[in-house]
């Protein structure tokens, strides 16, 4: 078996990359079974171009993996924010609630104190009212006990006229 080595004419010899090629040189030993194989052993150096445009593309992959990563946190930051609102929002609207829940007790103690204070009023008319239908009723009496005294004193002088004072009076039901 023949091995023949092939090196481009630029390639540079500490070189590693090596590519190794199995050729069949001889058509009747490819006919049996134990042919015999020649190899040859080609040393491909890269292309500095192909070298330039792998590290261009480097820079561009590392660069937009760079940009994905700073995509992702500001993604996982803003995902917290939202967070952090709602639960705000959320605490906000129980506040609101409580406040409203607050508000409403205040405005039905106010309508019962307003309620209560009517009441009140009223009652202190009532009894304003009882005193005075009491004094007047006090005056009456006291003021038909003196009429009934100025009759009977007028009985006295002319009892013609108490008789038609007593028929005023029973007529009109004063006590």
């Amino acid at each position: 078996m023949d091995v023949a080595e092939v090196r481009k004419s630029n390639a540079a010899d500490n070189d590693d990359s090596m590519l190794v090629i199995k050729v069949d040189n001889d058509e009747e030993s490819n006919k049996s079974k134990n042919r015999p194989k020649k190899t040859i052993n080609i040393k491909i150096q890269q292309n500095d171009k192909l070298k330039e445009e792998n590290a261009r593309l480097k820079k561009i992959i590392n660069k937009k993996n760079q940009t994905i990563k700073q995509s992702r946190k500001e993604n996982l930051d803003l995902q917290q924010k939202i967070e952090q609102l709602l639960l705000k929002q959320n605490c906000n609207q129980q506040t609101i609630g409580h406040e409203y829940l607050l508000l409403n007790q205040e405005n039905e103690r106010i309508k019962k104190d307003k309620v209560a204070k009517t009441i009140d009023r009223v009652n202190s008319g009532l009894s304003n009212c009882i005193i005075r239908n009491q004094t007047l009723k006090e005056r009456k009496i006291l003021a038909n006990i003196e009429i009934k005294r100025l009759l009977e004193k007028l009985n006295s002088i002319n009892p013609s006229l108490v008789n038609e004072w007593n028929q005023y009076f029973e007529n009109s039901s004063i006590e």
